[in-house]
């Protein structure tokens, strides 16, 4: 069933599919999609975690420059997506709406995905690379907000770069003094 509704939503784009299409696809009775499901939106959290991990990797290289570096650019990999960032996208829109889905999304997706990165700030706060008074919420809203923004509201391109660029503008309020 996940594999049916990648497949249609892919194809079709996240408001053209209907649950009743992807247990076609699937080959199932509508009631056992629903059987797990309560919902499209919350089949489709399922199937974008299918292939993309909640929790971005902590690359530990022992700089958290190369780190946050690294970090930012996996999420723009999963953003840019082909099969990731239009279900991304419509999860993200239906949740305005939809308050049990914005549930679902903040504990499956954002809480984990903010703790890794929060592992990447504690342990450059522990090596000194960082100052240790960060705020480290509002450290990772000044780090994912310009990625979202252009994500779901502007849709201007974003790579690689372009996580160089934010962390490039961000570091220098991120860096502890030297000693």
């Amino acid at each position: 069933m996940l594999q049916a509704a990648i497949d249609l939503i892919e194809s079709r784009g996240f408001a053209a599919v209907s649950v009743d299409e992807i247990a076609a696809e699937a080959g199932v009775s509508k009631a056992t999609v629903y059987r797990w499901w309560p919902n499209k939106a919350t089949l489709t959290l399922d199937a974008v975690l299918s292939i993309a991990d909640a929790a971005l990797p902590h690359p530990e290289t022992g700089s958290a420059y190369e780190d946050l570096r690294r970090h930012l650019r996996y999420l723009i990999r999963i953003y840019r997506g082909p099969r990731t960032g239009p279900m991304i996208a419509a999860l993200h829109a239906h949740a305005q709406h939809d308050h049990e889905l914005a549930a679902a999304v903040m504990e499956r997706v954002q809480t984990p995905r903010r703790e890794a990165a929060k592992e990447i700030l504690r342990d450059g706060v522990e090596r000194g690379d960082l100052r240790p008074e960060l705020d480290l919420d509002a450290t990772l809203d000044c780090l994912y907000g310009p990625l979202y923004y252009r994500f779901l509201i502007t849709h201007e391109p974003m790579g690689p770069k372009y996580a160089d660029l934010v962390l490039d503008q961000i570091w220098p309020a991120l860096v502890a003094s030297p000693k």
